[in-house]
């Protein structure tokens, strides 16, 4: 009904800001390697949520999701870095 579209939208939102906050915590960090690393990794995760969140009007529409160069960038990267730390975890737990 209209409230869960209601609840929706506010989590929603509320992710949104919660990102912007994340990326202005980023501008702060002292180490320039470290605010690079930490902002293409935000970037990514939150490129990968707002394409499951989105899933469900991107399918009604069918045109597919535009990404910007930054974010296809960031996305492929932060995937790789989730698939890496996967490979260490299976690999440190057979030690």
């Amino acid at each position: 009904g209209d409230d869960d579209d209601d609840d929706v939208e506010s989590k929603r939102l509320e992710l949104n800001r919660r990102f912007r906050h994340l990326m202005e915590i980023m501008r702060c960090v002292g180490c320039d390697r470290c605010k690079l690393w930490g902002t293409l990794q935000t970037l990514g995760v939150g490129t990968a949520l707002r394409i499951i969140l989105d899933e469900d009007e991107e399918l009604s529409s069918r045109d597919g999701i535009d990404l910007s160069r930054q974010e296809a960038v960031a996305l492929v990267h932060t995937l790789e870095r989730f698939s890496s730390a996967l490979v260490y975890i299976r690999d440190f737990q057979e030690v």
